[in-house]
Parts: C-alpha cells; structure tokens; sequence
C-alpha cells in the first residue's frame, strides 16, 4: 500500500512537473513568438515607410516624365501660344481703341479751335494755310477729307482783322490748348 502511495504520489509529482515544464515552454514559446510578431510588425512598419518614400519618389518620377514628354510639353507650349495670342489681339484692341477715342478727341478740339480762329486769317492766305498742314497720317484719304471740311469751314468764316495783342493773346491760348491736349 505503500508503494501504491508512493507511486501515486511521484506519479502525481511527475504529473504536476510534466504538465508545469509544458506550461513553462509553452509560454516561453509564446512569447518568443510574441517578440516574433512584433519584430515582423515594426519591420511591416518600416517596410511601409520605405514604400510610402517609393511611391512619392514615383509620383515625382511621373511628374518630371510627364514634364519632358514631347507632347505634353507641346500641349503646354501650344496652349501658352494660344494665351498669349488672346492677350495680345486684347492689347491691341484696347490700344487701337484708345488711340481712335484719342484722335476723335484731338481732332474734335483742333476743328473746334479752327472754326474760332479761321475768321481772323485773311481769306487770300486760308487756301494756302490750309494746304500746308500735314497729319501723321499716311493715308491721303483721311488728309482729303479733313482738308475738304477745312475749305469749307474756311468759304463760310467772315473775316475779322485782328491787333497785334490780340493775335498775341491767341498764340498764348493756342499753345495752352495743344499742351492740353498733349497731357490727355
């Protein structure tokens, strides 16, 4: 009975050391597969971080591929020309419109001062006054036309002799006038 004590007793110590060891190597094993799987999860990570920097790298390679491609460079350079083609045929539009309300203004005062004035040049000397004025102009149509009303202005003005202080007086107004008109 003894024995039978014994034996159930070192079968109960073996038992409880056996079952305890494979307790003790199994949690060693797990946690060496613990450290395991973080291991691989910090390397996951860093492998992620190097994929993220190759992506970007990848994005900027398109980029400069995308900026060298001849014909995308075309599209970009054809599509400049066509811009720029617009805001040149717009300043120039805007400049001709300008210069057009500008010489309508010019000639509008020039006429204006003429009718006042032509009255006080002899009507011998109007033909010739009026022959010697040139306009920046080199169509000759224009000259005509404004050369034409000028005759006319001149056949209808009576004719009013003028002292020396008046005809004075007028040459200071006729230079403030042009002055004026030149800083418009």
């Amino acid at each position: 009975m003894i024995d039978a004590i014994i034996q159930a007793v070192t079968t109960a110590i073996l038992s409880i050391l056996g079952v305890g060891g494979l307790i003790y190597w199994m949690k060693r094993h797990i946690d060496a597969l613990k450290g395991a799987v973080d291991a691989q999860h910090k390397t996951i990570e860093a492998q992620a971080e190097i994929l993220k920097d190759f992506e970007t790298l990848n994005k900027i390679m398109k980029t400069v591929i995308d900026t060298v491609n001849e014909s995308s460079m075309l599209r970009r350079v054809e599509d400049y020309k066509k811009f720029v083609d617009h805001e040149k045929e717009r300043a120039l539009q805007e400049s001709e419109t300008r210069m057009i309300e500008n010489s309508y203004n010019f000639f509008t005062t020039l006429m204006d001062f003429i009718k006042q004035t032509m009255s006080f040049v002899p009507p011998g000397q109007r033909k010739e006054v009026i022959d010697s004025i040139t306009l920046p102009f080199p169509d000759s149509k224009i000259q005509n036309e404004f050369k034409e009303r000028l005759y006319r202005i001149a056949e209808r003005a009576p004719y009013q002799p003028l002292s020396e202080e008046d005809i004075a007086a007028i040459s200071k107004a006729t230079q403030n006038l042009l002055l004026l008109n030149i800083q418009k």
